[in-house]
């Protein structure tokens, strides 16, 4: 998670506020702690442990929010400052030919979508199209793909000690209160726009983090096309408490002179999209409906929703390939992709078939009895986890195996709205919520056993006493309970029954899951469906698992279909 905070000025810092200034002290002391860097390995595994060196704390992070200044209405300086001192120039952001995507639900599917399309059309050789998203599921460097493909450990390594060290070596900066180095995402981004320029991409699909205006990958100023997903109410600590107040914030990529569309929204959410389109001066604002000819049909994302995120990604396409960037670099776009608004062609039509995103609606089916079939989705919004379960109920629907849950969800989210949707969504699809699952499992997002992470899973975010006592697994617990109308064991607190033979368990770690699959699994000789769902740093964490077991390869494709 980026902190959205902003220090103030030197000149004021006597009125600075107690949570910013411990952001300023943190970033002071990261400074000085790796600045023995430079003369370390240039290794991948050292890359890693740097950058996780500029994540936020849990303590800063509940810091910061209590203070309120939570949106950082001088990122842009900022960004440009750090950009600057690593050898580019903002305007370099321009050659990129950016294609940028805000919203609040299906961000990573459309720019899927659209990376898909844009590789299915005819190019001249040595082009490249580059991808930048978040989270990563189990490697960083995920984050940053070049025609469909994570950049190599190698590459990932080269160009991150470039960024660093440049930080390191113009350590100038015109506040004082900017941190040496920007925290985590800020730092990925300036990475990513440091690796699309030095490999000369011919086109970027460029996913914002958190809201649009201020977020910090809105230092493009020149994009070719930005598309508004489907909004909600998420972040609202950050980017306001109605849909009127996130649209505004997720409208902020909209640009003058490029091309506005969005999915269908809710009216007030429009209005406010289509004013600021108006009031920036873009070229056009249009809305995507959901194209008749993908509605049931086969595309490579499951799930009824994805009509919506691909139809939006083929209009984003088309729109590019319209612009001189488009036309330069992909001549025979137009004629292999149509025009914008037109039918959807044969080529277009295979691209979304191909599309992959790992842990959205992703099976990865077992490879022996002992193993299982997972169903991973990195669901985190009530509306997500409603339109996930649809998607697992009906893919199980004629299986007899059992079914298994394992459930997470990040601090600040409502335990009771997600289960709430959970079981509302069973209940519509005609199962008993209390027996569809023969076990649940309620854990952490630690990885192992022992209580550590996978190095590109670590997280400060999470305070280490509510990890180690394991109070967000247990608050699910007693959501769940409350919701089956049960009470946890009198035995075991950590222990809920809701049938004789079905009961859900608080847990800590991710591989305890893991091992009680494979026992039971062993026991039976039958493989479970087991359903991982609420967190994406969840869903990555088990797939770190399964890519350590040989069932997931390098961009995390399951080797069985």
């Amino acid at each position: 998670m980026e902190v959205l905070v902003r220090a103030r000025p030197a000149k004021r810092r006597t009125r600075m506020q107690p949570a910013v200034a411990r952001l300023w002290q943190t970033g002071k002391r990261l400074a000085g702690t790796y600045r023995a860097m430079t003369t370390r390995a240039r290794t991948y595994t050292a890359a890693i442990d740097a950058l996780n060196s500029l994540q936020s704390n849990a303590a800063t992070i509940e810091a910061i929010r209590r203070s309120g200044k939570t949106v950082n209405e001088f990122n842009e300086p900022e960004m440009t400052e750090y950009l600057e001192r690593i050898g580019h120039q903002r305007k370099e952001l321009d050659k990129i030919q950016v294609i940028h995507i805000s919203g609040t639900k299906g961000k990573g599917s459309t720019a899927a979508f659209c990376d898909a399309l844009l590789r299915q059309v005819d190019s001249p050789p040595g082009s490249k199209v580059g991808l930048y998203t978040s989270p990563h599921m189990v490697a960083a460097r995920e984050r940053i793909r070049i025609n469909g493909a994570p950049i190599s450990e190698e590459e990932f390594a080269k160009y991150f000690w470039e960024v660093w060290d440049a930080l390191e070596q113009n350590p100038d900066r015109k506040l004082e209160t900017t941190p040496l180095r920007p925290v985590y995402f800020r730092f990925m981004t300036i990475l990513a726009f440091h690796v699309f320029i030095s490999m000369q991409v011919s086109v970027t699909l460029l996913e914002v983090g958190i809201g649009g205006l201020y977020d910090s990958t809105n230092i493009v100023q020149h994009p070719c096309v930005a598309g508004v997903t489907p909004l909600g109410l998420d972040h609202t600590a950050i980017l306001g408490h109605t849909i009127e107040e996130i649209a505004y914030q997720k409208a902020g990529i909209f640009k003058r002179g490029a091309s506005a569309l969005t999915t269908e929204q809710p009216s007030g959410a429009l209005q406010v999209l289509e004013k600021y389109a108006s009031d920036i001066g873009a070229s056009s604002f249009r809305v995507v409906p959901v194209k008749d000819e993908l509605q049931g049909q086969l595309l490579g994302l499951p799930g009824d929703h994805q009509s919506v995120n691909a139809s939006l990604a083929l209009e984003l396409v088309r729109a590019f390939l319209q612009s001189p960037a488009g036309q330069q670099h992909f001549p025979n776009g137009t004629a292999q992709l149509g025009k914008p608004f037109a039918p959807v062609t044969d080529a277009a039509r295979q691209a979304l078939k191909d599309a992959f995103w790992p842990g959205r609606c992703q099976k990865v089916p077992a490879v022996n009895t002992a193993g299982a079939n997972y169903y991973l989705d990195g669901a985190h919004t009530v509306e997500s986890v409603r339109l996930s379960v649809k998607w697992f109920v009906r893919e199980v629907a004629r299986h007899t195996q059992p079914k298994i849950l394992a459930f997470n969800c990040t601090n600040g989210r409502s335990a009771m709205s997600l289960l709430g949707a959970m079981k509302n969504e069973l209940e519509q699809a005609g199962v008993d919520p209390r027996t569809f699952f023969d076990q649940v499992y309620f854990c952490t997002n630690n990885t192992y056993a022992d209580g550590g992470s996978a190095s590109d899973l670590k997280s400060l975010s999470i305070d280490p006493a509510d990890l180690e006592n394991m109070s967000v697994q247990r608050e699910l617990l007693d959501a769940w309970c409350v919701l089956q109308e049960v009470a946890p064991s009198s035995d075991n607190p950590s222990t809920a029954h809701l049938s004789p033979q079905v009961s859900a368990h608080v847990v800590p770690s991710i591989e305890h899951v893991i091992r009680a699959v494979r026992q039971r699994n062993s026991d039976t000789g039958i493989p479970a469906d087991v359903f991982v769902a609420g967190s994406l740093h969840l869903v990555g964490g088990f797939m770190a698992h399964l890519q350590a077991q040989g069932q997931l390869d390098e961009r995390l494709r399951s080797i069985r279909t």
